[in-house]
């Protein structure tokens, strides 16, 4: 597990923005339903310990240090892989007149809190599997972890793919909810301008993944070197995190009060209606 990241599940990486809101009110139809997040981050950790052919000893000794990665990122990102952490605050804040800035900047911090608390978590496994694996058995787990970042022309077809449909369900929306000409165009600037960031984001990730690559490869582990990765990787989520708080505020102030309050209550009428989190049914978000 060479690569403490955070990966909050795909139809959230626009966090807390209401251009997620738009998105998420009609996109069970296009994400499908999702495995706990319990379940994929310990399936990943599990496939890397396997890549290094760990032992049952070595899996025991590094399993307290991946088992406090999975507590620390349930708090940050919910447990129900059908629910956003703090909607219910967020819709009742963006349907609201005047918008309580303080209050939105609140909820931003304390979700910038557990971010923080999930990279202290991911850094202690990542020195955990570290100390643990021999030097052949972390080759490996660097080989495998780089063949997983291959296959940049099939990432890239399920981008566009992906990019194709969160278009389609916010025309969508914006229909749903009436939006004027110029609604419609503060939505379209909000949506590239988070775009734009997270493609920049993830530009500048493969550096750093390379990186991590070296360090994990190391036989004497540079924790000077890991810690300049992690403050560079908390200040990309921070510059995002502002960003999505900054959209939201612009998004509230650009749709009518009677635009928001239908958005709202097409989201309320989503979760009325989801399926379980146990169900396995598709997910509203």
């Amino acid at each position: 597990m060479p690569q403490p990241r955070h990966t909050p599940p795909l139809p959230l990486r626009l966090g807390v923005a209401a251009l997620l809101l738009i998105t998420a009110t009609a996109g069970a139809q296009a994400f499908g339903g999702r495995r706990d997040l319990r379940t994929r981050l310990q399936q990943a950790a599990d496939d890397a310990l396997s890549a290094g052919k760990a032992t049952p000893a070595q899996r025991a000794q590094v399993q307290p240090a991946i088992s406090e990665v999975l507590r620390t990122a349930e708090d940050a990102f919910g447990s129900d892989p059908a629910s956003i952490p703090e909607l219910d605050d967020l819709l009742r804040l963006f349907a609201a007149e005047p918008l309580d800035t303080h209050a939105v900047t609140t909820i931003r911090t304390r979700r910038d809190r557990r971010h923080k608390a999930l990279a202290d978590k991911l850094v202690e496994a990542y020195v955990a599997i570290h100390a643990a694996l021999a030097p052949e058995q972390r080759e490996r787990v660097v080989v495998w972890s780089r063949k997983k970042n291959l296959g940049k022309r099939m990432k890239a077809f399920k981008e566009r793919v992906i990019s194709s449909l969160v278009n389609s369900v916010i025309e969508e929306v914006l229909g749903q909810i009436a939006a004027s000409e110029s609604e419609r165009k503060s939505v379209h600037d909000a949506r590239d301008r988070i775009v734009a960031a997270l493609t920049l984001a993830r530009t500048e990730r493969q550096p750093q993944i390379d990186e991590l690559h070296a360090l994990f490869r190391m036989p004497t582990l540079d924790r000077a070197a890991l810690d300049r990765v992690r403050v560079a990787q908390e200040q990309q989520v921070l510059a995002l995190t502002v960003l999505v708080e900054e959209t939201f505020s612009q998004l509230h102030g650009a749709l009518a009060p009677a635009r928001r309050q239908r958005l709202v209550e097409l989201i309320h009428d989503k979760q009325a209606h989801r399926p379980s989190a146990q169900s396995g049914g598709d997910s509203p978000f």
